[in-house]
């Protein structure tokens, strides 16, 4: 295969959250600092027999994936933290996550009926210059590669 020249960055990424399972969406850019992934392996098994070399080897589903967004810490209502922080105090802690990989790029979003498990509150050093940053660590069924959300 030939060495691709076309590289990205996330510079220009898009960051969008919504506490109402996707009805409405919030662009969160201006405040997005990073986003990442974990989990969504999926599982499998293995067996060896009496008889052969090689075990068998069995795929089941897929497990749920973490999505943390990162984010500028403010003290403004309706900024990322405030919402956030009320879903994750409320009875209901549907949340999701959509982004966009660069202006034109792919958007992928939390799955219908992702839950927000968490957000850091504010935190640092007296003696550092550094912006305070949050996250909101959503566990989601699944990432989904879509067209464009109802924005």
């Amino acid at each position: 295969m030939t060495q691709t020249s076309d590289g990205m960055t996330f510079v220009q990424a898009k960051a969008y959250i919504s506490d109402d399972d996707g009805a409405t969406w919030t662009d969160a850019s201006g405040h997005g600092a990073s986003i990442s992934l974990g989990g969504g392996e999926r599982a499998s098994g293995e067996q060896n027999t009496f008889d052969g070399t090689l075990p068998i080897v069995k795929a089941a589903d897929r497990a749920a994936t973490d999505l943390t967004l990162s984010f500028v810490y403010t003290e403004t209502v309706s900024e990322p933290f405030d919402k956030a922080r009320d879903v994750h105090e409320s009875d209901d802690p549907l949340f999701m996550v959509a982004y966009l990989t660069k202006t034109g790029g792919q958007w992928y979003t939390t799955a219908s009926g992702s839950v927000l498990t968490n957000v850091t509150y504010p935190q640092g050093e007296a003696n550092s210059g550094d912006v305070i940053l949050c996250d909101i660590v959503v566990k989601s069924p699944g990432i989904l590669k879509i067209i464009a959300p109802s924005l």
